[in-house]
């Protein structure tokens, strides 16, 4: 039987056509998964030029299987296909979240996460958007922008990846909305998912400036690993691949473009790619990378973040 593919862009479904089916998967096929905000991905909007297809580059050069992108506007899916299938890269299979639908952020329609995968998407849902009780303070506060859930089959196995980008910004207001949309994601993959068995990836940027403050157990990135019923149960905690394997000063994901004027805002960890009990297991050792460091021009003021699983 031929497979049907899909597209969908701000909330609206395209087919694709029965030829654009997902690659097949060998058992001992390791698979490259990356995550990168690409910074309103719109340079080529005006250029002709640029984001698109370095991006597309990136993909070619490392063999990536699995790229989450943040800040992407629906008129970027076919451009940034057009450019994938010039460099021979078959990706077929795409989703896309439809922020645009909210007048409360930039007004730009910029705010999209997109998944752009080699194997097939079998299921895509935009969870945890509304209002939501920071654990912390105990205010309620705003999650605007919604989060991708896909659900990919390799070979005969589920692989779920989740695609975030939270609240920017270094106030005590912006902290809250973080850690209130990072512990309602918590909640809602307890709800949804055997935490500790499944294959689960979680990706974004999660605009973590603070690492004293959002590092910890009580913070973002604690309830984005799953830490809010420690010490009581610990098998359940997620890993942070690369803030653990590629920590400050070196393993910075963003850099402001400024640098290194003297009031440039400090090296940061905002980006990050994190892994469930069992896909951590799965993990390659030292397979973490952080791409682009020292290319230019700068495409992002982010830089991409790579690591590989192995289904063996």
């Amino acid at each position: 039987m031929s497979r049907v593919c899909v597209l969908i862009v701000g909330g609206l479904l395209y087919c694709l056509g029965a030829a654009a089916c997902a690659e097949s998967v060998s058992p001992s096929q390791t698979v490259r998964i990356a995550f990168f905000n690409a910074e309103d991905f719109k340079s080529d909007a005006t250029s002709g030029s640029g984001t698109w297809g370095t991006v597309a580059d990136i993909v070619a050069t490392n063999g990536i299987d699995l790229l989450v992108l943040s800040e992407t506007e629906p008129y970027d899916a076919p451009c940034f296909s057009q450019a994938l299938a010039a460099r021979g890269v078959t990706m077929t299979w795409r989703m896309t979240t439809s922020n645009t639908t909210d007048p409360n952020e930039d007004n730009e329609l910029e705010d999209e996460i997109s998944v752009w995968s080699r194997f097939a998407i079998t299921r895509f849902d935009q969870v945890v958007r509304g209002s939501y009780q920071d654990p912390v303070s105990g205010n309620t506060v705003s999650a605007p922008r919604y989060i991708a859930r896909v659900n990919i089959q390799v070979g005969s196995r589920s692989l779920w990846v989740y695609g975030a980008h939270l609240k920017a910004a270094d106030t005590e207001s912006d902290r809250q909305r973080r850690r209130a949309q990072a512990h309602a994601l918590e909640e809602y993959i307890k709800s949804n998912h055997a935490e500790e068995s499944e294959w689960i990836v979680i990706c974004g940027d999660m605009n973590t400036i603070t690492p004293a403050i959002e590092f910890v157990d009580a913070g973002t990135i604690g309830y984005l690993t799953m830490k809010s019923d420690n010490p009581a149960n610990t098998a359940n905690d997620f890993i942070a691949v690369n803030l653990v394997h590629l920590p400050l000063p070196g393993g910075y994901t963003w850099r402001s473009p400024s640098w290194p004027s003297s009031n440039a805002f400090p090296d940061a960890i905002l980006d990050h790619m994190i892994l469930s009990p069992a896909m951590y297991a799965r993990y390659l050792p030292d397979s973490v990378t952080i791409l682009m460091k020292g290319v230019t021009p700068r495409i992002s003021d982010h830089y991409p973040v790579m690591l590989d699983v192995s289904l063996d």
